[in-house]
């Protein structure tokens, strides 16, 4: 493991927000928007077009308290390749940010 992937790791380890919620994409309504609002979701306008995206409450099911993520040596590419710096949801909280201008 490289420094680069060493502290993505360590940061990632760090956070874990992205391992809380389900995110997906939904064609817009204000009946949908409403729907999801009053479930407790947080929805967001995706840009000029339309769609919203959902943010759902969901633990992954592999954190713990004592190792953050039990799989995160072994977890799926799709977790491997996630980057919450490019989710409008996780952006501002993803600590990958600090890794500013590094490729990862």
């Amino acid at each position: 493991m490289n420094d680069i992937e060493k502290k993505k790791s360590e940061l990632c380890m760090s956070c874990l927000e992205c391992c809380k919620w389900i995110i997906f994409t939904v064609p817009y309504s204000v009946n949908a928007f409403q729907y999801y609002m009053a479930r407790g979701c947080r929805v967001m306008d995706v840009g000029r077009s339309r769609y919203i995206q959902v943010l759902v409450p969901s633990i992954c099911p592999q954190l713990n308290e004592i190792f953050g993520c039990a799989i995160y040596e072994n977890r799926p590419e799709a977790c491997r390749l996630y980057d919450g710096r490019k989710d409008p949801f996780l952006k501002d909280i993803c600590k990958w940010s600090e890794l500013e201008g590094v490729k990862i």
